[in-house]
């Protein structure tokens, strides 16, 4: 993933199974996911909530990436999605 320019403070891509991409204008980085079976309902949107939750309390790019791909794979894996 390319840098960004500084009109862009972060922009994440989320990947499904694949885990999630981010870019800054000062880097990028790549969060693997370990692959789980289970329902995906609500994956995404724990995805985000956990990102701008990192964010705002400081975490750095990555931090909030990689804790956001870990709890959306928490999510699928407990097998009935978030309703």
């Amino acid at each position: 993933m390319q840098s960004l320019d500084s009109r862009a403070g972060l922009v994440a891509v989320k990947r499904g199974p694949e885990g999630a991409r981010w870019a800054t204008p000062g880097g990028s980085g790549e969060v693997p996911a370990h692959a789980v079976d289970g329902n995906s309902v609500g994956a995404g949107d724990a995805f985000n909530a956990r990102l701008l939750f990192g964010l705002s309390r400081g975490e750095s790019a990555g931090q909030a990436v990689a804790a956001a791909v870990a709890l959306a794979t928490r999510v699928v894996a407990a097998g009935r999605g978030v309703f």
